[in-house]
């Protein structure tokens, strides 16, 4: 039987062109400056991750995207 793996990334929305990623698959993560949403994407990709969904939470303030 085939077996998938995920990887969820909570983020908050940043300035200019991108978001801050804060929580992967629970584990918190410190960044501390906005970083281009489609450079960590294409990053994520390089590591044979596809973006599958990608959902608003908190009134729009934070993004959930589902690798």
């Amino acid at each position: 039987m085939q077996q998938w793996e995920y990887l969820f990334l909570d983020s908050a929305f940043g300035h200019e062109c991108g978001f801050v990623p804060t929580y992967q698959n629970k584990k918190k993560l410190y960044f501390d400056k906005t970083v281009c949403t489609e450079d960590y994407c294409n990053e994520l990709g390089k590591e044979g991750w596809e973006l599958v969904q990608m959902r608003d939470r908190e009134g729009g303030n934070y993004i959930m995207m589902v690798f």
